[in-house]
């Protein structure tokens, strides 16, 4: 957050995309960590040479962090002041440093719509790796790393909210 002065434009604001990027990787660290099932390989996460199917897999996993970090972050925004629209521009920008070069939006706008993202994102971790009965651990493995992130992003809308002169 250094990198962004209190006077910066929608593109000044880049460098909170590797933020954005870092806490999806930690979330999907966490999930990955935390998956407990015979079937589930984790050095195929690391391994170049896996089958292709187990790097779909990590790359949907990379893909919903990400949109549930973005939906978290758009929430801070909104909390902090930033109108909505905005809020929106803003995520767009830095939606380009997310896997896949842009931002989400169909799985933020599922994730925008839970009750409780770190539960809908555990919910689509345990889907993903075929084992349903995990979410609830999954889920608890999260805790102290989303609230760590929501920190973070917490302190990352107000600087964007007072750039945008609000």
């Amino acid at each position: 957050m250094a990198q962004v002065s209190e006077s910066a434009s929608l593109e000044d604001l880049r460098p909170l995309g590797a933020m954005l990027r870092d806490g999806a990787a930690r979330l999907a660290l966490v999930l990955l960590l935390s998956a407990d099932q015979p079937s589930f390989d984790l050095m195929a996460c690391l391994d170049a040479e896996s089958p292709a199917a187990d790097r779909d897999d990590v790359a949907r996993l990379a893909r919903e962090a990400s949109a549930a970090v973005a939906s978290f972050f758009y929430l801070e925004l909104l909390q902090a002041g930033l109108p909505q629209n905005f809020a929106i521009d803003a995520l767009q920008v830095l939606g380009d440093a997310l896997p896949g070069g842009g931002l989400p939006v169909t799985q933020m706008t599922r994730y925008l719509g839970a009750v409780d993202v770190g539960v809908e994102l555990a919910n689509a971790a345990a889907t993903l790796f075929e084992s349903p009965a995990d979410s609830e651990a999954m889920a608890a493995a999260m805790t102290a790393t989303i609230e760590e992130l929501r920190v973070r992003l917490r302190q990352a809308a107000r600087v964007v909210t007072s750039s945008a002169g609000l």
